[in-house]
């Protein structure tokens, strides 16, 4: 193996020299500074907004205020962005889901989200609530709704039954309200599918469920079932004080 005096180079190696830093404004004669001149102050700027310190810029400290007073000027005209234009701006993380169930304040069945990924990856898939929205789930979705089509095709008599059921029937929704009347908070198709279901034994999906108007007040409503597109039935929703 070769010493290293044996070493020959072409050139003098720059290992170990440090580049001579200068301040560029005393080098070119440079004594204004236009606060105008927007795309000449970024180059003092970093990704924050921040004024670049002196040991990376090199300017003399006459100069650094000067550039200091120029940057604050330019900003207060809005000539200069507080925030380099330049920055990509990091965009929250989102994954997208198909929804397999109808999950209240996130989505219906079917429909595509979008979730966190920890809640997306670590509840709603291992639950078996949601799948992931890649592109060949994407073309399942068109098929398992063309199936689920005609299933309720198929269940239009059965829907029929369940319209003639609940007519003239009556639902007691448990509020709480006020002295005038006035219920606190209101009431949504969430409670009277749950209503549905322990009063009369019916399951059915909560978006099925068609309130009149926003329901603020104590009295007795009239909410509609759409159990198909070509199926209805009417039901009375009687609000009692908890």
């Amino acid at each position: 193996m070769a010493s290293r005096d044996d070493i020959k180079f072409l050139s003098n190696p720059t290992i170990g020299q440090s580049r001579k830093k200068y301040c560029r404004f005393k080098k070119f004669g440079i004594k204004y500074i236009d606060y105008k001149d927007s795309d000449f102050l970024l180059q003092f700027v970093n990704e924050q907004g921040k004024l670049l310190p002196r040991r990376i810029t090199g300017n003399s400290l006459k100069y650094q205020k000067l550039v200091a007073v120029a940057v604050k000027r330019a900003r207060h005209l809005a000539i200069l962005p507080y925030v380099n234009r330049f920055v990509k701006i990091k965009k929250k993380a989102i994954m997208e889901v198909i929804l397999l169930k109808d999950i209240e304040k996130l989505g219906d069945k079917h429909e595509i989200v979008n979730v966190k990924p920890g809640y997306g990856r670590n509840y709603l898939i291992p639950q078996g609530l949601a799948i992931n929205a890649n592109p060949v789930n994407r073309k399942k979705l068109d098929g398992i709704i063309a199936e689920e089509e005609a299933r309720e095709i198929a269940r239009l008599g059965e829907y029929k039954e369940l319209a003639s059921k609940i007519e003239g029937q009556s639902l007691k929704i448990g509020v709480k309200a006020g002295t005038s009347g006035k219920i606190f908070g209101s009431v949504t198709n969430v409670q009277v599918a749950a209503a549905l279901k322990e009063q009369l034994g019916l399951d059915v999906e909560r978006k099925k469920i068609i309130l009149p108007e926003e329901i603020k007040e104590m009295g007795t409503y009239t909410a509609t079932i759409q159990f198909h597109k070509e199926v209805s039935g009417k039901i009375d929703l009687e609000l009692v004080q908890e």
